[in-house]
């Protein structure tokens, strides 16, 4: 084979394989990031993101997302859940929220970030996920207006009738070191004010 061809056969493998790299890049996005870009978002402020989100993302899902702040506070872990060729999803696990970000990408920059789910983290694990912005899911947290209407922080200008759940009532757990005794306890009856009152009366 003339050895032109040969150069030319090489320029064609590296313009193949760069293109192919190119289409199967994968998002620029990493654990660090997530979490500087979490922590940012929870003091509301853009200008702490990190480089490779673009600033026009950063405001626009501040803006967007920016009710949310004070609960998804306390950025603990962030750990990959989801890739494809432009878009990365993590599951961050804040101190008392749990929530699914999902990052869309081009080859070097974060264009777009939006939160897809969250929930509050429970020991039962049994909270049901719910979407921000869904004004058909049930209220994680409402608060309680005169007249016994609940009001969702979370629905904008939305109001959800009493649905006769008691509110004040708050499952817990506890535990305690103490040791089981084999030894049955002693109770001593307390005397009631009116056998008080008859003990007086019978020594008068």
């Amino acid at each position: 084979m003339p050895q032109h061809w040969l150069k030319y056969l090489a320029v064609w493998s590296i313009a193949l394989a760069t293109s192919f790299g190119s289409s199967c890049a994968q998002p620029i996005v990493a654990e660090r990031d997530v979490l500087q870009i979490c922590e940012a978002f929870s003091r509301k402020a853009p200008e702490r993101m990190p480089a490779i989100v673009q600033p026009e993302a950063a405001k626009n899902f501040i803006g967007r997302y920016a009710r949310f702040s004070d609960r998804l506070r306390g950025c603990l872990s962030a750990s990959e859940r989801e890739r494809g060729p432009n878009s990365v999803t993590f599951l961050i696990q804040n101190t008392q929220y749990e929530s699914y970000w999902k990052f869309l990408t081009d080859s070097n920059s974060v264009q777009w970030i939006s939160i897809e789910r969250f929930r509050p983290v429970t020991l039962a694990d049994d909270e049901p996920w719910r979407a921000p912005f869904d004004v058909t899911a049930a209220p994680v947290r409402p608060t309680i207006k005169p007249g016994g209407t609940k009001i969702d922080p979370d629905i904008q200008g939305g109001a959800i009738q009493d649905s006769g759940i008691d509110t004040r009532i708050v499952e817990f757990f506890y535990a305690t070191n103490r040791k089981q005794s084999d030894t049955p306890p002693i109770s001593k009856a307390i005397p009631s004010p009116h056998s008080q009152a008859m003990d007086l009366l019978s020594t008068a």
